[in-house]
């Protein structure tokens, strides 16, 4: 078992571009996930490393209050064709807080994100429970994003009838400093956070009730997180070992168990990577092995052979021509 949190890129890409934004740079450990997909995922607690980071280095002090939407509003595109799939057919064309809150729920913890969640489904109401751990440990940054997001998505407007929500959080007001404003009418202090809403007459009368099993992250999908933290130059089996906190013989160990080897998936990611890269240099390949570290077009070369089987130039004739023009 490996004990390592991941959660998706795009919490923390969003934070880059508003940073960009605002003309704010960034350590550059963060380039790294700039051209990584946004449901690729990497180690949990970037996305808060990098909201402090910025919180500790601008004038603004209520940055977050404008940041706040622009978060929320990337989160609804991002999760809009995820939620589909999970959300109940008992309504053609509406649906209700109950069901969205539902869809989240399942959309997310285990699935993208590792989240210590809880759904109690009661007679009249559906909370989703977020536990925490001491408030030293914590981030008010996940309080704030969660908030943020979960208002937004179920005063939607696919919902017919929107009732107010029941907010909890973990902590004392003073844990929010700046933000207490953000959230109206909540109850503090209660050692974890959760989010109630109403169940619709439908879903009271006809006693619908909502599935709450919990999924986990197999050891590869942990793995590929902390691949996604560390440059392509200086990605190898000990650096991933050290950053999963793991002797070298239990992470191969741990990953064979699951049928996987370390060295295809490090030689995956720089491929991947050395992608990304070429169509932003829009297929120069020069160009492209020099950004990448390599001496010389050859090592590039050797790269695509291993793992497609096909030269740069011909990866590029079969998979890219059409998408860079």
């Amino acid at each position: 078992m490996i004990d390592f949190k991941i959660r998706p890129a795009v919490s923390t890409k969003i934070i880059l571009d508003y940073c960009d934004r605002i003309n704010f740079h960034m350590p550059e450990q963060y380039d790294v996930i700039r051209n990584l997909k946004d449901c690729e995922p990497i180690a949990f607690k970037t996305c808060n490393y990098a909201l402090e980071t910025l919180e500790k280095n601008i004038e603004d002090k209520y940055f977050y209050y404008d940041m706040s939407s622009y978060i929320s509003e990337r989160w609804l595109t991002f999760f809009e064709d995820r939620l589909i799939s999970y959300l109940p057919r008992y309504h053609s064309q509406h649906h209700t807080q109950a069901s969205m809150l539902y869809a989240f729920y399942c959309a997310y913890p285990g699935v993208l994100a590792s989240l210590d969640w809880q759904l109690i489904d009661q007679p009249t109401t559906l909370t989703l429970l977020a536990k925490r751990n001491s408030r030293s440990s914590s981030s008010k940054y996940d309080d704030l994003i969660l908030f943020g997001f979960i208002s937004k998505l179920v005063n939607s407007e696919c919902i017919d009838i929107k009732s107010p929500i029941l907010v909890n959080l973990p902590f004392d007001r003073g844990f929010y400093k700046y933000n207490l404003d953000m959230f109206g009418n909540v109850n503090f202090e209660n050692g974890f956070m959760s989010v109630s809403v109403n169940k619709s007459s439908l879903e009271i009368g006809n006693k619908i009730t909502f599935d709450t099993v919990v999924k986990e992250f197999e050891c590869y999908d942990k793995v590929l997180a902390a691949v996604n933290m560390i440059d392509a130059d200086d990605l190898s089996l000990t650096s991933l070992s050290f950053r999963l906190g793991l002797s070298e013989r239990t992470l191969q160990r741990e990953l064979k168990k699951e049928g996987y080897l370390v060295k295809d998936i490090i030689r995956h990611a720089k491929f991947k990577r050395a992608l990304a890269i070429l169509i932003k240099n829009k297929l120069n390949l020069k160009v492209t092995a020099l950004e990448c570290g390599y001496k010389d077009q050859a090592q590039l070369s050797h790269l695509f052979a291993k793992e497609t089987g096909l030269s740069p130039q011909d990866y590029i004739e079969q998979h890219l021509i059409n998408r860079a023009m």
